[in-house]
């Protein structure tokens, strides 16, 4: 998958004393950053709220290499890492003299997020639109399948098919024989099949 990027200018007043943005506007960027990801990646934050579920920071990292001036544009570049069960990860870079032969990596992080449910019961299962739209080139439909297609899902198991014979495995990341397949039988699509198409 491609990379999200999303240019600005640090303002003159993020400057600080030392003449760069002081270390608290990083992650009030990456904040603003995630809300265009989540739209660029097709769920907008008001969708994801509208069906029940919402993302919630409990963990971040920063490395920084270099400061960022209010003298050019910076590229803050996210891309998607580990997506567990209940959480996942987004790595991102704060990439600086973009006119460069080789631009500099000046502040390096991730943030990890838990998905949380809208009604306040606490963390849940990511959604699987969720899952699919952070990382969907492990998704593709199989033998000319499309997305409204209900052999996008195994019947046994529930999750998403990306072969004839496997099924996505929790962390979203690999594909691996179905746990519960008895037989090429057990899985099943069109008109009859209990598996729900994708929302």
């Amino acid at each position: 998958m491609t990379d999200f990027r999303y240019r600005f200018r640090p303002r003159y007043y993020e400057i600080d004393r030392q003449g760069v943005m002081f270390n608290m506007w990083y992650l009030g960027y990456v904040d603003t950053a995630i809300g265009e990801f989540y739209a660029d990646r097709g769920t907008p934050y008001e969708v994801m709220l509208a069906a029940g579920y919402d993302s919630q920071v409990v963990h971040v990292e920063l490395d920084y290499a270099a400061g960022l001036t209010d003298e050019g544009d910076t590229e803050l570049v996210m891309r998607t890492g580990r997506i567990g069960t209940k959480s996942f990860t987004i790595e991102f870079v704060f990439v600086t003299d973009l006119d460069a032969e080789e631009p500099t990596e000046a502040v390096a992080g991730r943030i990890v997020y838990a998905v949380i449910a809208t009604d306040g019961s606490g963390s849940i299962p990511i959604p699987m639109r969720c899952a699919r739209r952070c990382r969907p080139d492990t998704l593709a439909p199989w033998s000319g399948g499309s997305s409204g297609d209900r052999s996008w899902y195994c019947s046994q198991c529930g999750a998403p098919r990306c072969a004839g014979s496997t099924c996505v495995n929790a962390a979203f990341r690999t594909c691996s024989p179905c746990p519960r397949r008895a037989s090429p039988s057990s899985v099943r699509s069109g008109p009859g099949s209990t598996v729900p198409p994708p929302r």
